[in-house]
This record gives structure tokens, sequence and C-alpha cells, in this order.
């Protein structure tokens, strides 16, 4: 997330990528995919987001790494399909915001503003987990994992995870977004 005057988005992929970026809008919805080429060059793209604007981002396909940095922006939701890793540093919660990982994920590095709740919901389990409520080996199918003050927290992340998680890791971050709530 950046500042973008007068853009929504910046789509971009590095010079002689085996992708290329086509982008939409329909309605209120900004669609991004990817043609093939032809080239055997990088398959990697950039998208940077305008931080003054609310986005439900939503990444369904999923891929072998996943870097999300929205931490200087807002969101209303974060949707990720399957991913070998997925890096996901997430800005102020305003309400509660939504984090569904539809497929199963590797490692899941998760990066909070210091003082946000996040409940966890691991619907198949986890191979390990590290958070600050937590170190645990092994967590079976329908574990929750969150600090006591999550159920009357007004601002907060519910994360749920639909497929299993080899390695979970939270951490507080140690600075601040620099956003206020709006």
């Amino acid at each position: 997330m950046a500042s973008l005057p007068g853009l929504l988005y910046r789509v971009s992929t590095p010079a002689g990528a085996g992708l290329e970026p086509h982008v939409r809008v329909e309605g209120m919805s900004v669609r991004a995919g990817l043609r093939a080429t032809g080239t055997d060059g990088p398959h990697e793209v950039r998208i940077v987001l305008n931080r003054d604007v609310r986005w439900g981002i939503r990444l369904p396909a999923g891929a072998g790494e996943q870097q999300l940095d929205l931490a200087r922006g807002r969101v209303t939701r974060v949707d990720l399909g399957a991913s070998g890793l997925i890096e996901l540093r997430l800005p102020e919660p305003v309400g509660t915001v939504p984090v569904t990982l539809a497929g199963g994920v590797g490692t899941l590095s998760v990066t909070m503003p210091a003082g946000a709740p996040l409940r966890i919901g691991l619907d198949q389990g986890a191979g390990s987990a590290t958070t600050p409520w937590t170190v645990a080996e092994s967590l079976p199918a329908g574990t929750y994992l969150g600090p006591a003050i999550w159920p009357a927290a007004r601002h907060r992340y519910a994360l749920r995870a639909i497929d299993g998680i080899g390695f979970l890791t939270v951490r507080r971050s140690t600075t601040q977004s620099g956003k206020p709530r709006a």
C-alpha cells in the first residue's frame, strides 16, 4: 500500500516476465489477472494499492508465495487461496475484519499491529504454532487460538484457515501503521 495520488492501484511485472497483468474494473471491483507472455522470465506480479481506499483483498487462485504488506492501508477483508508461503502484514482493524485462507498453507507468517486482537480458527489444524498466546505442536482440527480480550474487542481480526497449515507464526509489529482508524 502506498500513497498514489489520482490512482487506485498500480500493477506491474518485472522486465522479461513470463506473465503480463491485465486489469478490468467492474462496478466497484478492480480485478487483476495474469496472462502468459510465452517467455521463461519470472512469474511474479507486484500490486500496489492506494492506501487511502479501504480494500477487500481476494486472491483465490493461490500461489507458491504471497507477500502482502497491507500494514499502511485499510482492509475490510482478506481472502487467500492455497500457498506454500504467505507473509501477511495487517493494518489496524476497523470492526471485525475476516481473514480467510481457503486452501492449505505450508508456512503462514502474520504480523499484527501491537494492540489488535486476532482469533485464529484452524478447521483442519496445524503442524505447529508460535503466537503471542501459545507455542504448540500438532494442533488438532477445530482449534481456536487468540487472546482473552478478543470477544470484547470492537476492532479485531478473525482468521479462519479452512484447510491445514504447516507452520503458523504470529508476531506483533513494533511500529505503528501510521493510519488512524476511520
